[in-house]
């Protein structure tokens, strides 16, 4: 459909019937609206295809979707669809700018002008197709004003393992009550996959900027966004309100280069920026190189769907502080910057000064040649950082060709509430140690990441914690993290923790890499159904458990719940489990991924398992498992037991296990 008027029925029904654009239940690809006027109708459009039969390379591009009452552009199961520089305006008071749910890969919104009366700007929730990260689903240079009482700007939840990114997006909120968010986030798995950069989330109302009302903080990177609210509060996480832009950055641990400024629109309605207003602090991304009108971003570019060319001639800046980053080392760190020349002369010189933790300001004179829209990388000096102190690093710059600089409000860059990483011997436990327990020491790890190897040695002790260690910054072959017990004795350090509830296990390793528990005994107290010892999970790889010992609830269960090495669903790679006793539980190991995403390279060698109820090692979905030279004895269900189970397999090392049971059951089952 072609430069076509099509013109629905003017009516305040939220009925599909009444949409101009209907495609209800069916596979339907390839189609193309450009440039069309599609006016009245409960929707604009209604494509609803179904699951596992999704609709494919559909393209809604340069129309003008006016006054439809529930809903601009409504999509449920479609894959690669492209939704570009349309305008949808004057939608009913509770109703859907763009709603796209079930969506597949590599989707494309961009360029849109979103201007509801209310009700929810963009709204995207759940992918139900797995994709790689090359395979994201672009929302960027959008433009959405919302009024109304109860009104959201974009709207997104999780799905099954979906990679959204926001990138450039304004949003401006007009609406005086305090429940609007410019961006709400709904997150329901632990490993979602959002990204937002370089977008203005602005409140001009009571409401917040961003919104995160689950557990799950649901964010994979949030940074180089401009969050001004004239509301009470600028966001919600974790259970928590945050005033201010500092409590937000400490809080969350995002937005750490990000600005909370009002930005000046020509209007309600015309989101490009009226002037420069020291918003161009963004991020460069390769994957959208333009804005909303199609210019060329700066080098530094501005926030939001719009990009402001320099009008200033000595404009020098900094682009970012490239080193120490928010993950350093302590001791001798340089201090590296970028410097850009936003202005339209040539720099030949400038002052680079920088300050850390408010101390001797520290000048760099420079001297070279930069053209207008060039940057160059400088060390600039260098800072001796102390071991896991919070450190402040402020640099800006001056006088370019020696004059005073036309535009101060890009001449400074911060890393602000940054902690020198991890690195070396730690003590956990007894009297003038590191670490007082475990969770404190995975609280360390969690918030500063590691530097180098770090190995934290336990003192003897028994410790009655419940432990979830994620996926820890800067960890590597090189720079693995490892629990020991300090005098070597497993029996002497024991991790422990009653059975019960959802969160059932002792030591979760949730998307954890690179981490290694030796000569530890890891327990489940307590005789609750829900008594996992070590839960697995989220793409856990590169870990290992050797030396220890592993003590299950003795079970008279067939359930899974109550394994002691339970992993499940999302591929894990690369584990090991050496020279360990397994005693009790359900099941020793209960290893299933998927039948999209095996684990793989999982090793099972030299281990003791003793009286396990039902399996020894249930293992399914499994690509490249070794299991080699284990024993396998005293099976306790009477009825029917398994040594090991295997199921959906390949390129698989059984060999040199002694499996004995007086019941009855299999000992291998393939």
């Amino acid at each position: 459909f072609l430069h076509d008027r099509i013109l629905g029925v003017n009516t305040t029904s939220d009925s599909t019937y009444f949409a101009i654009i209907y495609s209800p239940n069916t596979t339907v690809s390839g189609n193309a609206f450009v440039q069309n006027l599609i006016k009245y109708g409960s929707y604009g459009f209604y494509m609803n295809a179904s699951f596992g039969a999704y609709g494919v390379q559909n393209i809604i591009y340069d129309n003008i979707i006016d006054s439809a009452h529930y809903a601009g552009i409504y999509t449920e199961y479609q894959d690669s669809i492209t939704i570009l520089k349309n305008k949808i305006s004057n939608l009913g008071s509770a109703g859907y700018g763009i709603y796209i749910h079930a969506f597949g890969n590599s989707n494309i919104l961009k360029n849109n002008i979103i201007l509801p009366k209310g009700g929810t700007g963009i709204y995207a929730t759940y992918s139900y197709l797995p994709y790689a990260k090359s395979d994201s689903t672009f929302f960027a240079n959008n433009m959405i004003s919302m009024g109304g009482k109860y009104s959201i700007g974009i709207y997104a939840e999780d799905g099954y393992q979906q990679y959204v990114n926001f990138y450039y997006n304004t949003v401006l909120m007009l609406s005086t009550n305090t429940t609007n968010y410019a961006i709400e986030i709904k997150a329901f798995n632990t490993t979602s996959n959002f990204t937002l950069y370089n977008n203005i989330f602005q409140n001009e109302g009571a409401g917040y900027c961003i919104y995160i009302p689950n557990s799950n903080y649901g964010l994979s990177t949030c940074d180089y966004n401009n969050l001004y609210t004239k509301g009470t509060y600028i966001g919600f996480a974790n259970s928590t309100n945050y005033k201010t832009l500092a409590n937000w950055q400490t809080g969350s641990g995002d937005d750490v280069h990000s600005v909370s400024k009002a930005a000046a629109f020509f209007s309600n309605t015309d989101l490009h920026l009226k002037k420069i207003s020291g918003l161009n602090k963004g991020k460069i991304l390769t994957s959208i190189s333009d804005d909303f009108d199609g210019q060329p971003r700066n080098p530094n570019p501005f926030l939001g769907a719009d990009e402001l060319k320099s009008v200033y001639k000595n404009d020098i800046g900094l682009a970012s502080i490239d080193s120490p980053g928010l993950s350093v080392c302590n001791g001798s760190q340089n201090i590296v910057i970028t410097l850009v020349n936003y202005g339209t002369s040539t720099i030949t010189s400038a002052d680079i000064k920088y300050q850390v933790n408010g101390g001797t300001v520290v000048n760099f004179s420079w001297s070279g040649s930069l053209t207008s829209g060039s940057k160059t990388s400088l060390k600039v000096g260098s800072y001796t950082f102390g071991k896991c102190i919070t450190y402040n690093l402020i640099a800006y710059t001056a006088n370019p060709n020696g004059v005073t600089d036309s535009n101060a409000t890009n001449d400074s860059a911060t890393t602000p509430n940054f902690i020198t990483s991890l690195s070396g011997i730690y003590k956990i436990g007894g009297p003038g140690n590191d670490y007082k327990t475990f969770a404190i020491a995975v609280k360390a790890l969690t918030k500063n990441g590691v530097c180098g190897p770090v190995i934290f040695e336990v003192a003897d002790s028994t410790y009655t914690e419940q432990i979830e260690i994620g996926n820890i910054n800067g960890t590597s072959l090189i720079n693995s993290i490892i629990f020991q017990s300090k005098k070597g004795d497993s029996s002497k350090v024991i991790l422990t923790y009653p059975g019960g509830g959802f969160y059932r296990y002792t030591l979760h390793l949730n998307a954890a890499n690179f981490i290694t528990f030796k000569k530890i005994t890891i327990a489940k107290s307590g005789t609750s159904m829900y008594s996992t010892v070590v839960e697995i999970d989220g793409g856990a790889n590169n870990n290992s458990f050797s030396h220890c010992r592993f003590l299950g609830v003795k079970s008279t269960l067939g359930s899974p719940y109550q394994s002691i090495i339970y992993g499940l669903n999302l591929s894990n790679k690369n584990n090991s489990f050496i020279r360990n006793l397994f005693k009790y539980g359900s099941y020793d190991f209960y290893l299933n991924g998927t039948s999209t995403s095996n684990d793989k390279n999982t090793l099972i060698k030299d281990n003791i398992m003793d009286s396990a109820y039902y399996y020894g090692i249930y293992a399914q979905y499994q690509d490249s498992i070794s299991i080699i030279n284990n024993r396998i004895t005293n099976l306790l269900n009477t009825a029917a037991c398994y040594g090991i189970y295997l199921n959906f397999y390949g390129n698989s090392h059984i060999e040199k296990n002694i499996i004995l049971t007086n019941n009855k059951g299999y000992g291998i089952y393939s």
